[in-house]
């Protein structure tokens, strides 16, 4: 699977990535690519992955692997795993310190503990019945997995379509203002709309300024929406800005991209 996103110099290039924890990441894990920063999705592989709407926990879409993840409620041993098991009572049977080759020393202890299920207020023994109706995976049995959902599972190639500084140029601005690795044109249009490009003679995405207030905006000529980034990618609403202003903008950009 490939991400098209930006780099340092607001070109766009693509990455290999892989679909974990509700977002691409790198091949390494290293980086997150968040959406703000995405245009484009090719091979999306999310469709191998399914979500369990009882703790939210990502699977591997098999029929091998969801019935492991059912059967989780039934295998007490996963709870050595699980964040929420808690050590009390610990009592120690016998110490023993051992120098090391190189002058440190280190220790080796061995005790008894109880060993609790923190998800619950009464600290059961992780092999109760208790425990097994206070786990995070007891409703896990029944529930019926979900398909990942995503800003690009929703919006499949919604900003594969780019324009030019040649198609800005050639529909008229009014002023231009040139950065070291962009050029921004303000459009002719009532609001005050700006018009961000890269190196590689692309648009990718606007500004517009409303009320006092900056909007970054991207459109996407396959759905005639506009989008707004704002911890991500989401559809632009009345609450964020009139329908009317909406609707003079959303002509500006069908022009733009026609």
């Amino acid at each position: 699977m490939k991400v098209l996103i930006q780099n340092g110099n607001y070109n766009l290039v693509w990455k290999d990535a892989v679909w974990k924890n509700g977002s691409f990441r790198s091949l390494d894990e290293r980086e997150t690519y968040d959406n703000s920063k995405i245009f484009s999705v090719k091979d999306d592989d999310s469709n191998k992955i399914v979500v369990c709407p009882a703790c939210k926990q990502e699977i591997r879409n098999t029929p091998a692997a969801i019935r492991k993840h059912q059967n989780m409620i039934n295998e007490p041993n996963k709870c050595f795993e699980c964040r929420y098991m808690r050590p009390i009572n610990s009592t120690i049977l016998s110490q023993k310190y051992v120098r090391n080759e190189d002058g440190t020393y280190a220790e080796s202890t061995k005790r008894t503990v109880n060993l609790v299920c923190g998800n619950s207020y009464g600290s059961y023994d992780i092999n109760s019945p208790d425990a097994r109706r206070a786990c995070k995976y007891s409703n896990c049995e029944t529930a019926i997995m979900r398909p990942v959902e995503d800003f690009w599972t929703k919006y499949p190639n919604a900003f594969d379509e780019f324009i030019t500084v040649d198609k800005i140029i050639e529909y008229g601005y009014t002023s231009v203002h040139k950065y070291e690795h962009t050029i921004e044109f303000d459009i002719k249009c009532k609001s005050k709309l700006t018009a961000f490009t890269n190196g590689q003679g692309l648009c990718y995405g606007f500004q517009l300024h409303y009320h006092r207030r900056y909007y970054e905006l991207r459109y996407s000529a396959k759905y005639d929406k506009l989008f707004v980034l704002h911890y991500g990618l989401k559809e632009l609403s009345c609450v964020d800005i009139s329908e009317a202003t909406q609707e003079q903008i959303l002509k500006k950009m069908s022009a733009l991209y026609s």
